[in-house]
C-alpha cells in the first residue's frame, strides 16, 4: 500500500526530525475529495491507532500530530473504483468567538491507496462522477417539470382543492 504525507515543511541536512507542516485543506481539494470520497468519519487520535485499516506511516503522523489538531477526519469511498481514502486533521479557530466546529481549519495530512493517482487525474475522475449525477438529475427535473407544463391547468385546479396554493420549486443546484 502506498501512503502520501502532505507536509510541505523544508527539511534540510541541520533537521534533527523531521518538521511536519501542511496546507491548508482548499476549496478545490474539498470539491474532488468531497465527490471522490463521500463517507466522512470524525476520528480522535486513539481512535485512529486502533483502526486496523489504517497504515502505520499515517497513525505516526497523527500520533505527531495530535496535539496540533483535536480530531481527525478519514473520507473515503464506497466505491471499488476509488478506495483512496484521505486524513484530514482538524485545528480549532483562534478566535474567541469561533465556538463550533464549523469554523475549523482543515488540513490535509495524508492519503493512502493501492495506486495514488495525481490531483489531476483525481480532479478529472470527480468532473465525471458529478457530471453523470448532475445529468440524472436534471433529467429528473426536467421530467418533474414536464409533467406539470402538460397540464398546467389540472396541476392548479388539483392544488386549490386541496388547499394547496404554493407553485412548484425546482432547486436549481449547481446551476445558481
Amino acid at each position: 500500500m502506498k501512503v502520501e504525507i502532505m507536509n510541505v515543511a523544508e527539511v534540510n541536512a541541520e533537521t534533527q526530525e523531521q518538521l511536519l507542516q501542511f496546507a491548508k485543506f482548499n476549496k478545490e481539494q474539498a470539491g474532488v475529495y468531497g465527490v471522490l470520497c463521500p463517507t466522512k468519519s470524525t476520528l480522535t487520535a486513539e481512535q485512529i491507532a486502533a483502526d486496523v485499516d489504517i497504515p502505520e506511516r499515517v497513525k505516526e503522523i497523527v500520533e505527531m500530530t495530535k496535539d496540533r489538531f483535536y480530531k481527525f477526519e478519514v473520507w473515503e469511498s464506497d466505491l471499488y473504483e476509488v478506495k483512496d481514502p484521505i486524513l484530514i486533521g482538524r485545528e480549532k479557530s483562534k478566535e474567541k468567538d469561533q465556538q463550533y466546529d464549523w469554523y475549523d481549519k482543515h488540513f490535509l495530512l495524508a492519503r493512502w491507496g493501492e495506486e495514488l493517482d495525481s490531483f489531476s487525474n483525481l480532479k478529472k475522475k470527480a468532473i465525471e462522477v458529478l457530471t453523470k449525477k448532475t445529468k440524472i438529475a436534471l433529467i429528473r427535473s426536467k421530467a418533474s417539470i414536464d409533467s406539470y407544463l402538460t397540464d398546467v391547468q389540472l396541476f392548479v385546479e388539483n392544488g386549490i382543492s386541496k388547499g394547496d396554493i404554493s407553485i412548484p420549486s425546482f432547486n436549481p443546484g449547481c446551476l445558481e
